[in-house]
Formats: C-alpha cells, structure tokens, sequence
C-alpha cells in the first residue's frame, strides 16, 4: 500500500511540474512569434532574401498556432475540471 501511495505521490509532482513547464512554454511562443513577425517585417523592409523570409513567416506562423493550441487546451481542461459533476 506504501508503494501505492509514494506512486501517486510522485504522479501529483508530475502533474504540477507539467502545468508549470506547459505555462513557460507558452508564454515563450509567444514570444518567438513575436519576434518573428518583426523579422518578417524587417527583413521586408531591408530587401532580404525570399528564403529568410518565408522561414520566417513558417516560424511565426508555428509558434502562434502551437500557442493557441496550447492555450486552447488549457482552458478546456480548466472548463472540463470546473463542470459539476452529475451524482448517479
């Protein structure tokens, strides 16, 4: 039974580490595809190559989808948790 309970022990710091990193890894998406953006702007107004450019734009365009999609699930495990639950 100890086992048992040092298991789920380990499985709550698990989750709690998880919730954590899903919060930094976001917020760094973000970021990344903020910094992209600008890029694809700068390297527009400065004549820069096609090629720096469109991995550019694929770089922003990943980060704000893999944002949303994090973002997104986030808030439908926030909403699945707060949903009262039917007693039988």
């Amino acid at each position: 039974m100890e086992v048992i309970l040092q298991w789920l022990d380990e499985l709550d710091d698990l989750i709690y580490s998880g919730v954590a990193l899903w919060e930094r890894l976001r917020a760094g998406c973000l970021w990344l595809g903020l910094l992209a953006s600008l890029g694809v702007h700068a390297a527009a107004r400065w004549n820069l190559p096609f090629g720096q450019l469109v991995l550019l734009i694929n770089v922003s365009v990943f980060s704000i989808v893999t944002w949303s999609t994090i973002t997104l699930a986030g808030r439908a495990l926030d909403h699945r948790a707060s949903r009262p639950r039917k007693s039988a």
